[in-house]
């Protein structure tokens, strides 16, 4: 099966999408606030070590966390969409 072509507009507008996200992407370290907050959430909602991570570093870095796992439903500042 061969490569297929792309419009080379097609690709160039996904590459600045792309770059538009990555400029609004802040990372930031697993600091031990995150850690504890995040075994806190953990031993009390049941979430998975990473989910609990992800969550914790939300609450305590953002204004909303948006999500399409239900687990997580009813955490303070997550917004659980519908992902269909």
């Amino acid at each position: 099966m061969g490569a297929a072509l792309l419009d080379a507009s097609i690709v160039i507008a996904a590459l600045n999408l792309v770059e538009r996200f990555a400029a609004q992407v802040r990372i930031v370290d697993l600091s031990p606030d995150v850690a504890r907050l995040a075994a806190e959430l953990r031993a009390a909602r049941g979430l998975k070590p990473p989910d609990a991570v992800i969550v914790a570093t939300g609450l305590l870095h953002a204004d909303v966390i948006a999500t399409a796992d239900s687990p997580w439903k009813g955490i303070e500042k997550v917004t659980v969409v519908d992902g269909r």
